[in-house]
């Protein structure tokens, strides 16, 4: 067994883990990080990297089909799943790999294997036969472990899928169900329906994505039931769900309460269960002392430091925004607070970002969050078809919207539902991090024609200045 003696070992490797590794090193600590599966994580693995890659299928096809808005005759378009399972898994394998060579010209030493906490500062790493290959002594640790999906009955059945498992499916599925509307099952609700899955969303809440204001999820409900394919039921309770023992009809039964009161029926052959995740705490966390949430997740302070000193916890583990690159973020802020940098995160400045068709990404505080505090605030809206850009692109649907506040007309909250909506939320990024002024923002020459005028024409809207609405 090797005994390693490092400055700062992290347990896990995904966006926070091997992020705050990297950091480390780079400002001359020695590191050891800990992954008991694949580097990457969740996010490189089983969700982001693999999502969109199979989402940018379905977003191409979806403008070849609509190409003869911009005067082009194309043949009927066909998706060849086991060709976007390959694209998937290069951009995965890529990424892995990617992942691997900069923790390697880092210096990182990097172990596979589960890392158990023992005491005295140390951790016991344990391979796959469950046999001790490392054992590491560190000043600081970081535990990165990340979140699981979860499941629960009626649904606790191995035959039910989550956004872990779906990726072991090699055909395509004639009809699915899925439980949650949020962004993983509207994310993959638009991949199926798109490529001819029959697919229904059950959804808890009044709305899908619950996150987002109810004019962005009504724009996406609009535009997501024009798919055939698709059919959606909101403030829908699941009460039941059951194997059919009819081998010859659809795998499972599922009785739900709907909108007016009345049960009804559905039945599918498969289902993909989508209503969150829960944390995953490393073996022998008890050993630490720190303090855990009610929920299960890692308590932590504005430093990413838990009430052990020596003891910080980034990512999905502590139960902030649960995004990749909030994770990412957070390791870099663990690693200056561990250098003596005083340095902590204002959540509301981390953007959202969903990849459905139209996509969908915010920033900062929603109409929602201002209602429930008391802000005196105005919105503006520019929608797309008023831009000269979208227009030519033939990418018309959907609106950029602005959040002011009344008595200043500081930008508070920017959402985006259109084309290339997650690439330019990075303007409202900087608008809200800065806390910029409508005025202010107005000061910047955007350039013509781009989708990001429908900005801040929203903006100037919002203190009715619009100049081309």
């Amino acid at each position: 067994m090797n005994n390693i003696k490092v400055d700062i070992a992290i347990i896990g490797a995904g966006p926070g883990g091997y992020v705050a590794a990297i950091v480390a090193a780079k400002e001359g600590k020695t590191v050891a990080i800990i992954e008991k599966d694949k580097l990457g994580g969740t996010c490189t693995n089983y969700g982001c990297i693999p999502t969109k890659a199979m989402l940018a299928s379905v977003s191409v096809m979806e403008e070849i089909e609509n190409a003869k808005r911009i005067g082009l005759n194309v043949e009927k378009v066909d998706l060849n799943f086991s060709d976007v399972i390959k694209h998937r898994n290069r951009a995965v394998t890529a990424s892995r790999k990617g992942i691997e060579l900069l923790l390697q010209k880092a210096g990182v030493n990097i172990l596979f294997g589960n890392g158990i906490i023992s005491e005295g500062k140390n951790i016991i790493v344990k391979d796959d036969k469950n046999d001790e290959i490392a054992n590491i002594t560190y000043d600081k640790l970081i535990i990165a472990t990340g979140s699981t999906p979860v499941k629960f009955p009626p649904f606790n059945m191995d035959e039910v899928w989550t956004s872990d498992d779906i990726w072991n499916i090699e055909n395509l599925p004639s009809n699915i169900g899925i439980i949650g509307g949020g962004v993983i099952g509207c994310e993959f609700a638009t991949f199926f329906a798109k490529s001819g899955v029959n697919v229904t969303i059950l959804e808890l809440m009044p709305q899908l994505i619950p996150t987002e204001d109810e004019d962005i999820a009504k724009e996406l409900l609009d535009n997501l039931k024009k798919n055939k394919n698709l059919n959606i039921y909101c403030n829908v309770k699941v009460t039941e769900c059951n194997k059919n023992e009819n081998s010859n009809e659809k795998r499972f039964l599922v009785k739900a309460q709907m909108s007016d009161g009345n049960f009804k029926e559905f039945s599918f052959d498969n289902i993909l269960l989508s209503v969150g995740r829960k944390p995953v705490l490393p073996e022998g966390i008890d050993k630490l002392g720190v303090k855990i949430s009610e929920r299960g997740f890692i308590e932590i302070n504005e430093y990413m430091q838990t009430s052990n000193p020596n003891v910080y916890a980034i990512g999905d583990v502590t139960g902030r925004l649960m995004l990749a690159h909030t994770a990412s973020k957070q390791g870099e802020i663990a690693i200056e607070n561990i250098l003596g940098r005083k340095n902590s995160i204002r959540y509301s400045d981390i953007p959202s970002v969903i990849f459905t068709l139209p996509e969908i990404a915010s920033v900062g505080l929603r109409e929602k969050d201002c209602k429930k505090n008391g802000i005196n605030y105005k919105i503006g809206i520019c929608p797309f078809i008023s831009n000269g850009k979208a227009r030519a692109m033939g990418l018309t649907k959907g609106f950029a919207k602005v959040i002011t506040e009344v008595e200043t007309d500081k930008i508070l909250g920017v959402s985006i539902i259109g084309p290339h909506a997650t690439d330019m939320i990075m303007e409202g990024v900087t608008a809200v991090s800065k806390e910029m002024k409508v005025e202010e923002l107005f000061q910047f020459v955007h350039p013509h024609p781009t989708l990001t005028e429908t900005i801040i024409e929203a903006a100037l809207a919002s203190i009715d200045k619009a100049i081309h609405l």
